[in-house]
């Protein structure tokens, strides 16, 4: 599979736009954390739904992070790049995990509350590093960035299939890039955000190291450290980061278990079936965290390696000083022991502001909803539980790991309840909706709720589609859907009744269901339902 070669998209178009633009879609809706320390592995395993204790260097891992009453907090992208070991050290476990950009400071503040004992710490580093996507192999997903001398976190997402329709449907250039089978290949690479000063892309590549390294001399006086600048990373004193801050924030915590327990408590719908009632103690999240940490082999999996990690042994911070060799202002300046600086001492380097893109967020955007990977926000936290976003059939959820907040409800649901809701995948027109509007049935009743979405380019408007072409259910009654206007795709969440039949071949069904006053159109989902 070659590199992307589809037209320049780009934040800022210019002449050479198609020369210098980077292979990748800048992802500004989604912050990171960041989860390092010997006992990282063990805290995320008593805390997450998915196994952590098993994931590989350079791979990414879908998870959602629960209230003690089975409440879907946020949904996480896990992804790890252990540090590089220091002399007579061990290799540090190091976790970056993405989620929705107005999660992050929430989520790294409550999972810190949970640390207590554990030899880990958790950081909200959206604010200086940013969250760039690659569709295509991932041994090559980092190269157009180490061409500039710049190191990041790579990890591979796991490989989806797409629906023949939905790829039809697709207007992103980056479809162009999907394997035989119509295969969606993804990666997620993190790298330090842009300071002022950084060097030009276009640039020549072997004259801005030299460049960098004399202006960071000038800056800094003689060649010859003093003691003081040769201190090893570790012994530098620590900057408390903002994720640390919930450690005097119980308050905050304990409302937002008050919160889940009235939600659940007001459900009405029955949601699951067996599983109204709150969990026992063995589902709070500190005694998740305590289980976890009996786990004698958690380092298990600390020395694994993927020969799909680029650059498994680079961590890029843009707390450091900038490649121009300004020095860092003091909001950005972080512990070094956050940055990893090159191999002759020069700082990691960051993307210039001015760098130019191939892609957009709007077109990761349609491979995010092609893929139906659900994405909690603000809008939608305490919602729903897994299953009624099928984070389980997008492998976000073990069942055969230990405890962890709000595990009894998961699994409770699984072998013993019936799920009457789950998330669907469809096609809609007219103004772009929020995550959290309301789906509605014909009569106007409330049904479901949007959970993300993605908008379609203007040249698929104002056509009509045939729906039910090749389905076995389909019902001769129903007329076609039109579609006018602006597209998207969309995934919802709505009770299974409401929905009625689903695609099981190529095409979109019509639904009674809208948005507004406009019709949604059913596309396949790229993994099967369980019957209602």
């Amino acid at each position: 599979m070659n590199d992307l070669t589809s037209p320049a998209r780009s934040m800022q178009a210019g002449p050479n736009a198609a020369t210098h633009a980077l292979p990748y879609a800048p992802l500004e809706h989604l912050g990171v954390l960041k989860v390092h320390g010997n006992d990282a592995p063990t805290f995320l395993q008593g805390q997450l739904s998915n196994d952590i204790l098993s994931l590989p260097a350079g791979q990414a891992r879908l998870a959602g992070y629960l209230t003690p009453n089975g409440r879907l907090l946020a949904t996480f992208w896990v992804l790890r790049h252990d540090a590089p070991p220091e002399a007579g050290k061990p290799d540090e476990p190091v976790f970056w995990m993405v989620c929705a950009r107005d999660l992050a400071a929430p989520m790294a503040k409550r999972l810190s509350m949970y640390v207590l004992r554990a030899k880990c710490r958790v950081r909200d580093m959206s604010d200086n590093h940013q969250l760039l996507g690659f569709v295509g192999a991932t041994s090559r997903a980092a190269r157009a960035l180490t061409k500039r001398g710049i190191q990041p976190v790579v990890a591979e997402l796991p490989e989806v299939q797409i629906t023949e329709t939905t790829a039809d449907l697709l207007t992103t250039p980056a479809k162009h890039q999907l394997a035989p089978g119509r295969l969606l290949v993804r990666s997620l690479l993190v790298v330090p955000r842009p300071q002022a000063g950084d060097d030009d892309p276009s640039a020549p590549q072997d004259a801005a190291p030299a460049a960098a390294t004399a202006t960071a001399r000038a800056d800094t006086g003689p060649a010859d450290p003093s003691p003081a600048d040769t201190l090893p990373a570790d012994a530098a004193p620590e900057t408390p980061a903002a994720g640390d801050a919930g450690n005097a924030g119980s308050d905050a915590a304990t409302s937002g278990n008050a919160a889940a327990t009235d939600d659940d408590a007001a459900s009405d719908d029955g949601d699951v079936a067996s599983g109204d009632d709150a969990p026992s103690g063995d589902g709070d999240a500190a005694s998740g965290d305590d289980a976890a940490s009996g786990n004698g082999d958690a380092a298990s999996g600390d020395d694994a390696r993927s020969d799909n990690a680029v650059t498994s042994g680079n961590v890029g911070a843009s707390g450091s000083t900038a490649a121009s060799g300004e020095p860092a202002s003091a909001a950005s300046t972080t512990p070094s022991g956050d940055t990893a600086a090159a191999a002759d001492g020069t700082p990691p380097r960051s993307l210039p502001a001015s760098a130019e893109f191939r892609f957009t967020e709007a077109d990761w955007l349609q491979l995010d909803v092609a893929s139906g990977v659900p994405w909690i926000t603000a809008a939608t936290t305490e919602s729903f539980v897994p299953q009624m976003l099928n984070l389980e059939l997008a492998g976000g959820v073990s069942f055969k790991k230990g405890c962890y907040p709000g595990q009894e409800v998961v699994a409770r649901s699984e072998y013993r309840g019936k799920v009457k809701r789950r998330m669907f995948a469809g096609m809609c027109s007219g103004p772009l909706p929020e995550a959290g509007t309301d789906v509605l049935a014909w009569d106007g009743s409330p049904i479901g709720q949007v959970i993300c979405v993605a908008r379609l380019s203007a040249d698929t408007d104002d056509e009509a589609l045939a729906s039910g072409d090749g389905q076995p259910d389909y019902n001769p009654d129903e007329l076609p859907i039109t579609l006018v206007g602006r597209r998207f795709l969309l995934l919802f969440e709505a009770r299974l009744e409401a929905v009625g039949a689903q695609p099981r071949l190529a095409g979109m069904i019509a639904t009674s269901l809208r948005i507004g006053n406009a019709a949604i159109g059913l596309l396949q989902l790229p993994y099967p339902l369980p019957e209602g």
